[in-house]
């Protein structure tokens, strides 16, 4: 690979083979919302929020203009096309925008992401791409007084990553270096296809590492960049888990940068299995592998839809245990779209409390009761994760009512209850397996931290 191909100019963000839908013009007129005497503007409830989705469209706009959106309600299974956003929310610092010709505030990571549409769209006008949008900050009620409304969404939202013809995934701005390093990310050798044996898989990660530590002889900023991509904290957020997991289609941004999700998961493995020369590689390599989980999911989940081993709420909260969230509820809401098996699937974000400590007990005695069924499971790893269930300062397999009266006034950090959650999940699968690469001379065994070689038994 040439430093011509490397230093090219980049694709365009946003443009991909989605075909123009007519439906996108076609807007549904009796349901919209509306602005408050204040000339500000307040979202209408939906008719049914299991039923009916809110979807924006970003008006074109150069560079440095006030993004305006425009937002309609949709029978869920008769909406137009549509991208879904997912994003980090970022710091309670609200900017001003414009829906539905009233004024709304947005935090400052979502006003750069409706700037960058709006402004990709202005300079390709006629270009046939999908303009509607659905974005949670916007599409979904955010006040205390809509919770019934706000939980019977997540309930769908599942579905609505699913359906989306696109998922755009923003990392924040960027700069040249991302940029670049993204684009060579497409353009790699990379070794993991379905099919391949494991001495041709060896032989490309060969070629794999000799091309990176070329680039790097080229470019040392190449290791920096990749740093820079992987502890962006997007990854942290515990949300993405299941919206990079149920898309079928994503596209990773950060600023004019972009690459296909599945080519960065690829890429993540190539590096996960590598063996550098160079140091800033090697300290590059671990950043990916912090990543392990959130890459690894991915892969796991799309395999899990036909098999019997797929997700239980116990396999995704050990999974998620270096994940964040701003409520504690989510720590539960934001996995249950990913559980295919269990006690796990009758959970629901509306049948389940709006009380973080009393969600996260729930969730504990979900997993008990799912532990004779985990393959990972022994008579001792099940006498522990009890031992560890009934320990916590609001105990909790109690059913006491003045335990659970105090489980209402808690999120469940501070009293340790998501804590006790994690160990039971780590002392079920701490070890395990989470994924297999190859069958013939050598295999990829990889775990939450680490990543193995080894020859199968013969």
């Amino acid at each position: 690979m040439s430093d011509e191909d490397y230093d090219s100019d980049d694709s365009t963000v946003f443009e991909t083979n989605v075909n123009f839908d007519a439906s996108d013009t076609e807007e549904e007129e009796s349901d919209t919302d509306s602005t408050d005497e204040d000339e500000n503007f307040i979202h209408t409830p939906l008719r049914d929020p299991t039923r009916y989705i809110r979807l924006l469209k970003v008006q074109s706009a150069k560079k440095g203009f006030m993004p305006c959106c425009t937002i309609r309600h949709f029978k869920k299974d008769e909406a137009p096309d549509y991208r879904a956003l997912s994003y980090c929310w970022g710091p309670e610092e609200y900017w001003e925008i414009e829906v539905n010709d009233a004024p709304f505030g947005v935090r400052e990571n979502l006003q750069d992401v409706l700037e960058h549409i709006a402004e990709f769209q202005y300079y390709k006008k006629g270009y046939n791409i999908t303009r509607w949008w659905w974005i949670d900050a916007l599409c979904i009620m955010q006040d205390k007084e809509s919770e019934a409304e706000r939980l019977a969404q997540l309930g769908i939202m599942r579905s609505i990553y699913a359906t989306a013809v696109e998922t755009i995934a923003w990392l924040g701005p960027g700069n040249r270096s991302t940029t670049r390093a993204m684009k060579y990310i497409t353009q790699l050798p990379l070794s993991t296809r379905k099919n391949m044996s494991d001495d041709t898989m060896t032989i490309a990660n060969d070629d794999f590492c000799d091309d990176i530590e070329e680039t790097f002889a080229r470019d040392p900023r190449f290791a920096k960049a990749i740093d820079d991509i992987f502890t962006r904290e997007y990854w942290e957020r515990i949300w993405i888990l299941q919206e990079l997991a149920v898309s079928q289609n994503t596209t990773l941004v950060c600023g004019d940068g972009w690459l296909k999700w599945d080519q960065l998961v690829e890429f993540s493995i190539n590096v996960a299995i590598a063996d550098f020369s160079e140091r800033r590689l090697r300290q590059a390599r671990r950043k990916v592998m912090e990543k392990q989980p959130v890459w690894l999911i991915s892969k796991m989940y799309r395999k899990s839809q036909s098999s019997t081993n797929g997700f239980s709420l116990a396999t995704l909260i050990y999974l998620s245990e270096a994940s964040k969230a701003t409520r504690s509820v989510d720590y539960v809401h934001a996995l249950l779209g990913m559980v295919v098996r269990g006690e796990g699937l009758r959970m629901k974000p509306s049948n389940t409390t709006k009380y973080g400590c009393e969600t996260l007990c729930e969730a504990i005695r979900v997993m008990l009761k799912d532990m004779p069924s985990s393959k990972s499971w022994s008579e001792a790893k099940g006498s522990e994760a009890r031992r560890k269930a009934k320990a916590g300062h609001h105990k909790p397999l109690s059913k006491s009512s003045d335990i659970r009266g105090r489980r209402k006034s808690c999120k469940g950090i501070s009293c340790k209850t998501l804590q006790i959650a994690r160990k039971m999940a780590a002392v079920l699968y701490s070890g395990s397996t989470l994924y297999h690469i190859g069958r013939t001379e050598q295999s990829m065994v990889f775990y939450r931290r680490s990543v193995e070689r080894r020859r199968p038994e013969r």
